[in-house]
């Protein structure tokens, strides 16, 4: 379960995550995920998942100077407003883009923003899950390379960081499609390079 905690904090996501593995494939993780976070926990469980979020502040850290300030002012008013600290995906934004999201966001009713909020929590579950899923095939294809022969559960052909589209259909640093011979569970990480799902 904790896992999944990593890569959503709604523990209701958590349970309904470590009940469903393990998965066929990286798409069916995220199928699932998909499933779960809109159809099976509560409003309590996505202000839960929202409120342990920490990437507004990473936001802020990578601005630029022209934005730091406008960032931090309005995101201070939008938790202030909302009770959790601005949401987005911000693969490809710019500051600017964030900033201006931000605005339109705090103008929204509540019941709306969390629709969006928790809309872009699923593009992070997914970044999560496909990044989670890169680092299995990599640790898989390393155990391969110092002599041993049974990570196998990946096609190794497949190079997961190349030419692979985002969220969206968009280059992304996370990564797409890549596909297990055998089950994906997220508890089995060490497990899955060593062959022994």
């Amino acid at each position: 379960m904790e896992e999944y905690l990593k890569v959503c904090a709604s523990h209701k996501f958590a349970k309904y995550m470590t009940s469903s593995s393990p998965f066929r494939s990286l798409d069916h993780a995220i199928d699932v995920a998909k499933d779960i976070f809109l159809n099976k926990p509560d409003v309590g469980s996505w202000l839960e998942a929202l409120s342990h979020r920490d990437c507004f502040y990473t936001y802020i850290a990578m601005a630029i100077e022209s934005t730091k300030h406008g960032l931090y002012e309005w995101g201070f008013e939008y938790k202030r407003k909302f009770g959790y600290a601005f949401v987005t995906c911000a693969s490809e934004k710019s500051s600017v883009e964030i900033l201006s999201e931000l605005k339109v966001g705090y103008t929204n009713m509540p019941p709306v923003e969390l629709d969006i909020a928790c809309r872009e929590e699923i593009k992070l579950i997914e970044l999560h899950l496909t990044n989670h899923y890169v680092d299995l095939y990599f640790n898989s294809v390393k155990v391969n390379s110092i002599g041993t022969d049974h990570a196998t559960e990946f096609d190794t052909n497949n190079n997961p960081r190349e030419n692979v589209r985002g969220v969206g259909g968009k280059k992304s640093k996370a990564k797409e499609h890549v596909r297990p011979k055998k089950g994906f569970d997220l508890k089995k990480t060490v497990l899955v390079g060593l062959g022994n799902i």
